[in-house]
């Protein structure tokens, strides 16, 4: 039986292809399953609390700041809050990104 080496390339690109779907489905089933469980991590953890905060912020600097926390602390980046770095108040909070800290979600009312 003779085959067109063309048809073989055609076969195995396609079956390549399936290959790829597979991945990404797989790939997509994964991280469905992580944010289930960071869900309900959350859900269940009794150290969570809310923090409501009022305020006038005009340039949306505490709002941007919060966000920077929660974006990078978020995917396990642990690092130091320094509030008023040039000054004798100086004072350093620390941010266990990858151990309990984290920011489930933040609201803002304009």
């Amino acid at each position: 039986m003779l085959v067109c080496p063309s048809i073989v390339r055609l076969a195995a690109i396609h079956f390549v292809a399936h290959l790829v779907k597979i991945h990404d489905c797989i790939y997509s089933l994964n991280r469905i399953n992580t944010v289930m469980k960071t869900y309900n991590e959350w859900t269940s953890n009794s150290k969570t609390k809310t923090i409501t905060i009022i305020c006038r912020d005009g340039d949306d600097t505490l709002e941007k700041l919060l966000n920077y926390i929660k974006i990078s602390g978020n995917v396990g980046h642990s690092f130091d809050i320094i509030v008023d770095p040039k000054s004798e108040g100086e004072k350093k909070f620390y941010w266990d990104g990858d151990g309990s800290d984290s920011i489930k979600s933040i609201t803002i009312d304009k």
